[in-house]
């Protein structure tokens, strides 16, 4: 298992809070796991110091 973190951004792509680490076997997992906590911002995936993904929030949440 690897360390992963997710940074939440606002809508200008600012990181606004530190990240939230997690624990993940591989990038792909790691991605699919952050996917459940885009609902209110985007987020980006790092691990060891390199961007991996980003993942935007779902539109029915942007709609709300």
């Amino acid at each position: 298992m690897a360390t992963y973190g997710a940074y939440r951004r606002d809508q200008y792509g600012n990181v606004i809070a530190p990240p939230m680490t997690f624990e993940a076997t591989n990038d792909l997992i790691a991605i699919t796991q952050v996917m459940q906590w885009a609902d209110s911002c985007d987020l980006e995936v790092w691990h060891k110091g390199q961007r991996v993904g980003t993942v935007v929030r779902s539109k029915s949440a942007a709609l709300s």
